[in-house]
């Protein structure tokens, strides 16, 4: 019997970045939550059903809100992984969207020179001009090294419906049996062992409201949702300029990008972390029956 080979994901947060009013998120929860994931999910278990391995390598410091530093950041990124036998199957990179209460997986990502209608934010429809963490635009970095050369909007290499399908299935099931709301007590990337380590129950209680009627969501896993694209800002940028790199190396676009909230509680982080890990094993789902087809 051939063994199943392992598979190895690299998740990236982002940094502090201007509110609009004149003031800065610090910490960015994108980046938090990735400090409450564990480095290993199991096969075979409830929260990992596969018969793969997952292995989950988190940066130690947040990627920065800069575009400079994001062009350069994705650059220096897929260089290194371009092997023909390369050690990483998954990237996923994570922005905070303040006000959801749920987690998105992006569709489509669209490069310097875009510009829509259907993005209002602060009166621009110019992607990559509102000003970055270092107040510039993307302006200020210079022309697209994409002009030319690769598609002005670019999707991932995974069925992104698919994979929220995926992801809320499993889920649903985890918390129907009492297993929901991953460990954050624990600081740093670190291992975890058995199933309930990760997703283990929690007895604090978060208070929602479902139609007008308050409830605990304690034991309701956090929705994931399919969303358009990740948008005019440095989100947005991450994920196309990522994509780029995959394109012109002529390598598989096997990235994706998520929202989540921006809640930071113990709470709301266990819940969120439990939403990236099914996104990761529906995402692997995915990975390995292109493999075997392939």
């Amino acid at each position: 019997m051939t063994k199943t080979r392992d598979i190895n994901v690299l998740i990236t947060g982002m940094g502090p970045y201007p509110d609009g009013r004149g003031g800065r998120i610090n910490p960015n929860t994108s980046h938090v939550v990735t400090t409450v994931l564990p480095k290993t999910l199991e096969p075979n278990t409830p929260r990992n059903p596969s018969a793969a391995r997952i292995h989950i390598t988190t940066l130690p410091e947040p990627v920065k809100t800069e575009y400079g530093h994001v062009r350069a950041f994705c650059r220096d990124l897929h260089a290194r992984h371009a092997a023909a036998d390369d050690d990483v199957d998954l990237f996923i990179h994570l922005g905070e969207a303040r006000g959801w209460t749920w987690v998105t997986v992006e569709r489509a990502a669209y490069g310097q020179g875009m510009s829509s209608s259907w993005w209002a934010l602060w009166d621009r429809d110019a992607y990559y001009t509102i000003p970055d963490d270092a107040g510039q635009t993307i302006r200020d970095v210079g022309p697209s090294p994409w002009a030319g050369r690769v598609p002005l909007g670019l999707h991932p290499s995974f069925n992104v419906d698919g994979v929220c399908e995926g992801a809320t299935a499993l889920l649903d099931t985890l918390y129907r049996f009492g297993s929901g709301g991953s460990s954050s007590s624990r600081p740093g990337n670190v291992d975890a062992g058995n199933a309930s380590d990760t997703f283990s129950s929690s007895s604090s209680h978060v208070q929602g409201m479902d139609n007008g009627k308050t409830v605990s969501t304690t034991n309701k896993p956090i929705e994931i949702r399919p969303h358009a694209e990740g948008g005019p800002y440095l989100c947005g940028f991450i994920n196309y300029e990522s994509l780029a790199n995959r394109y012109v190396l002529n390598l598989k676009p096997n990235v994706l990008f998520c929202h989540v909230p921006g809640e930071s509680d113990p709470t709301s982080l266990r819940r969120t972390a439990d939403g990236l890990l099914a996104i990761v094993v529906a995402a692997v789902a995915q990975l390995q029956r292109t493999t075997t087809r392939e």
